[in-house]
């Protein structure tokens, strides 16, 4: 991974690089919600993820094109995209793309944006016709609800917090107009006045298009593009609570540049903090810029683009502010690593100019950025900042990577990623997805090293559960290397006799795509074999005398040993519990019963002998 040389243009300009950026002023740790914190403890670690090449999704098609895909934290999410006839999502669950679902006709200028809950929850915000219509899916085992019109416009976006409240935005007559979905009763509703700041003023229209991204704690951040009366366009940010705006919107273009346009927008868990990017023209260049949100206010810019002409910039950036920065540059994608508050330096993306990029950043200081290069789609791992070697995902059977039919890369809590794209001409294009996907984490064996029968309900074999948000786990037993059955949950119990006495034991999980993880092995103890019991009734009298003998079958690799005889006399009397392998008891049977006497070992086996006794006349 070769650094693009960084140029200063910052002199007389009061723009910082990101080299002489001052440190951060809330160097104290931050109060966020204990929500927040409780996630946090259950991001796993950083791993790397195994990459697959792409799968298609719908097509071909003529002029099918990627419009928005998102993931939950939780691993669900989905990709809406457009074609002639419709506009189509096809939900991601259980690691897998779903069959495509259609949710209104298509059209000239047809567009679609998509926002991802937990639990398979998803919002679907779309342009068909002129109108804004709003689709939502409560659950993943819900069906969508009827399309809500919204109003007239276009360019639609929108996000979800994870405590799925969510916000679209979208341009009605040159104005950003904003809806607001709420969490408890699924309605949408309206902010009553446009977030832009001039209403007469052109905004929101095609380069100058809305972004939104909302916080853990419900807060939308609202970016968009906007003329501004000195014929300059500008970029704008605002703060939306509810459905009240904040008073104070914020110019974020450069005083001594051109015009600033294509805002990108990303917000951590703490609505106090955000990042929004843009592109602007300074001294006759195109350049990327970064701003970092501090409250209602903003930080110094600094460049994203190492000094290069530069389009198309995007952010994407955890819930605690780690994060990666993209555009498009001249030799090549642009990336840059947002850690600590900080802009690290440039760097190149592919190998050709005009490189398309799509970062997406994970919960667990993870990210990748997907991005097209000459002939295919690669993608770049980040694990805690380091770099993995560019991968490919292109799959050369489904026809050259179309770039005008989009790019769009997003990633789970634990970094498990998605990329979409489109292969084939634009009169049959082809949807097509490619995953960065993780093998189960390391888990523990959590059953005990003592005598068990592994097929009873009391003593199963038991593990802790692999983390894996993507589809089922298939879990296999192995005693010794033998493999002896499987499990879809973290329990087995036996169906078929397992070898006995003091054995290894390891569970192999594996995920939907083959990847496996093996536990550490354990000492196991299996006595599956019932003790043997004799038992005599003798009369003496009026009393019958019940003699038993009792006994655990040896094993050359051991065995559990007896533990105890259980009497139970069948006419009501209170039984007995005898630790004697052989014994006598008496008792004066004064009704007919059903004698039974139990045999038990140290794992719990049971040998039960039944015996009539009847009454003496």
């Amino acid at each position: 991974m070769q650094d693009v040389p960084l140029r200063n243009f910052a002199r007389g300009t009061g723009l910082r690089t990101a080299s002489r950026r001052p440190l951060p002023l809330e160097t104290m740790r931050r109060r966020l919600p204990l929500f927040v914190f409780l996630l946090a403890l259950v991001v796993p670690v950083s791993a790397q993820a195994a990459t697959f090449p792409g799968d298609p999704i719908d097509g071909p098609a003529a002029g099918l094109k990627v419009a928005d895909l998102d993931l939950a934290r939780d691993g669900t999410g989905g990709v809406a995209y457009v074609r002639p006839e419709g506009v189509f999502v096809s939900r991601f669950i259980g690691g897998k793309f779903q069959a495509p679902e259609g949710l209104g006709p298509g059209g000239a200028g047809a567009g679609a944006a998509v926002a991802a809950g937990s639990n398979g929850r998803l919002a679907v915000v779309f342009s068909s016709g002129g109108l804004i219509y709003a689709s939502l899916k409560v659950a993943g085992d819900q069906p969508w609800g009827a399309p809500v019109l919204l109003g007239a416009g276009t360019d639609p976006a929108a996000d979800m917090s994870i405590n799925n409240v969510a916000y679209a935005t979208f341009t009605q007559a040159g104005n950003v107009v904003v809806a607001r979905l709420d969490r408890r009763t699924n309605a949408w509703a309206l902010v009553p006045v446009p977030a832009d700041v001039e209403p007469g003023a052109n905004a929101g229209t095609g380069v100058l298009r809305s972004k939104v991204a909302v916080s853990a704690d419900g807060v939308g951040i609202i970016t968009w593009g906007e003329q501004g009366v000195d014929g300059r366009t500008h970029v704008l940010a605002r703060k939306v609570f509810g459905l009240s705006l904040s008073t104070a919107p914020q110019d974020l273009t450069l005083p001594t540049g051109g015009s600033a346009d294509t805002p990108d927008v990303d917000a951590e868990d703490d609505s106090s903090f955000a990042w929004v990017t843009f592109r602007q023209t300074i001294d006759g260049v195109s350049r990327t810029l970064a701003r970092r949100q501090r409250g209602t206010a903003f930080d110094d810019a600094v460049f994203t683009d190492g000094g290069n002409a530069a389009v198309d910039p995007r952010v994407a950036i955890s819930g605690r502010g780690e994060g990666l920065l993209t555009s498009t540059g001249g030799a090549s994608g642009i990336g840059g690593i947002l850690h600590n508050d900080l802009l690290g330096n440039a760097f190149g993306i592919g190998p050709g100019g005009g490189t398309l990029t799509a970062p997406a950043m994970a919960e667990n200081s993870d990210g990748m950025i997907a991005f097209a290069q000459p002939g295919g789609i690669g993608l770049r791992q980040f694990n805690a900042g380091a770099a993995s070697p560019d991968v490919a995902l292109t799959r050369a059977e489904l026809g050259p990577v179309d770039v005008d039919g989009g790019l769009q890369a997003e990633v789970d809590r634990a970094n498990d990623g998605v990329v979409v794209w489109t292969q084939g001409s634009a009169a049959a294009r082809t949807l097509v997805a490619g995953y960065a996907d993780r093998a189960p984490l390391a888990f523990a064996l959590s059953s005990g090293t003592g005598w068990r029968n592994p097929a009873s309900e009391a003593a199963p074999l038991r593990w802790a559960p692999a983390f894996e948000l993507w589809g089922p786990v298939t879990y296999t037993v192995l005693i010794g290397n033998t493999p002896v059955g499987q499990s879809t949950n973290n329990v087995f119990r036996a169906t078929a006799p397992l070898p006995e006495g003091r054995r290894t034991w390891r569970v192999v999980a594996t995920d939907i795509r083959g990847q496996s993880t093996r536990s550490k092995s354990k000492t196991v103890r299996i006595d599956m074999t019932p003790p043997r019991l004799t038992v005599r009734v003798q009369r003496e009298g009026g009393s019958s005398k019940i003699r038993w003998s009792a006994r655990d079958v040896p094993r050359p690799l051991g065995n559990s040993g007896f533990s105890r005889v259980r009497v139970d006399f069948g006419d009501g009397a209170e039984g007995r519990t005898v630790r004697s392998g052989k014994g006598t008891v008496s008792h004066s049977y004064k009704r007919s019963a059903t004698l039974r006497v139990i045999a038990i070992d140290k794992a719990g086996n049971q040998t039960v002998v039944e015996r009539p006794v009847t009454r003496r006349k």
